[in-house]
Parts: C-alpha cells; sequence; structure tokens
C-alpha cells in the first residue's frame, strides 16, 4: 500500500470523463479530473503513456486517489516534514481534541498551513520537547490558544510598529498577517 502525501511518477493507463487511471509503484490509482492541472488550466489533457508527478491523497482507497495539482503535491511535502518529528517525539495517546479549522481559519483571518494543523492534529498544544510551547486553537489553557495569543501579539507588534520600530518588509504588502504558532521557553521569542 502507498503512504498518504507519498509523491512518486504515475505511469497514465487509461482517460475517462471522470478521470485518470494510473499506475505507480506496482499499484494501480486514480486521479479525478479536478485533481490533473488541465481541470484548472490551459495543460493538455493527460493521455495513455503520459508519465507524471503525483502525490498519494488516499493511500487506503482501492484504486489509490492521487493528485496531480502542484498545490497538493507542495501540501504534501510539508506534511511529510512533520513525520520525523513523530518518530523523535512520539505524540500523545489518545484522540486529540477536534478542531474546526474553518472558524479557526475566520478568526484568524488567515488559512494555517497544512504541516501546522497536522503538528496540532498529532501532537496538540502545550510544552513541546520541553522547549517549545506549540500554540493549539480552541487549547483549554489559554495561555496555549492560538487565536488568543494572535491578539494579544498583533496588539503587542501595532504598538511596536507605533513607536518607531521598523516593519518588515515582507509585511508591508496589503493583507499580510502575522500569526504565531508558538513560542520559545524563557526566552519571549515567538515563532510565527
Amino acid at each position: 500500500m502507498l503512504a498518504d502525501h507519498q509523491e512518486c511518477d504515475v505511469v497514465v493507463t487509461a482517460v475517462a470523463p471522470a478521470g485518470t487511471a494510473v499506475h505507480a509503484d506496482g499499484h494501480d490509482g486514480f486521479i479525478d479530473r479536478t485533481k490533473h492541472p488541465s481541470w484548472w488550466s490551459d495543460t493538455p489533457r493527460a493521455a495513455v503513456g503520459d508519465v507524471m508527478r503525483a502525490v498519494v491523497l488516499d493511500g487506503t482507497r482501492t484504486p489509490t486517489r492521487f493528485s496531480a495539482l502542484p498545490s497538493d503535491i507542495r501540501t504534501a511535502r510539508g506534511l511529510r516534514h512533520t513525520e520525523p518529528l513523530a518518530r523523535l517525539c512520539p505524540p500523545p495517546t489518545g484522540d486529540g481534541r477536534a478542531v474546526r479549522w474553518a472558524a479557526v481559519e475566520e478568526a484568524l483571518g488567515i488559512a494555517p498551513p497544512a504541516d501546522y494543523k497536522q503538528l496540532v492534529r498529532t501532537h496538540g498544544g502545550g510544552l513541546f520537547a520541553g522547549v517549545l510551547h506549540l500554540l493549539e486553537p480552541g487549547c483549554p489553557d489559554a495561555t496555549y490558544d492560538v487565536v488568543a495569543r494572535t491578539t494579544e501579539r498583533a496588539e503587542i507588534l501595532a504598538e511596536l510598529w507605533a513607536g518607531g520600530e521598523e516593519r518588515p518588509p515582507e509585511l508591508l504588502e496589503g493583507g499580510t498577517r502575522l500569526a504565531p504558532w508558538g513560542y520559545a521557553e524563557g526566552s519571549g521569542r515567538f515563532l510565527y
């Protein structure tokens, strides 16, 4: 079985109106038509024999579900970076708290990246590895609540910038916001 977020080259074996049948590493797969770049742009449609880069969306389905969208491939690459961390710092046992990400995104005014969401799903908020405080949406301990800390940090940063502290050039573009996802123990340094 192929693992979710695994990236590989796939060979197109058949094309239908609903999508594209593919073969990868000895496994049959399927790319829904909306998960192929031709659905969203002027990229040519897939043809039998084409080889393309794709990522596993759901390795438990038969056939395995893939995506050839560059955005899904980038997201999967980000999620794969959290896997070694889980091996080094095993997550707590039990089911974590459910997060309603749509409500969090509305409250923050941004969509948190997929790797942050995975980190929260895996570990939850709190002191991580004795060094890093991971902020979590809706954390029962308000100290670790990402929405509350984002509001607090926005006020502090606004005061700094109003007092003459130079704003980083990356934040001069309209609509750019900072949202903290953690802070270092004892240093006062926030990670955005």
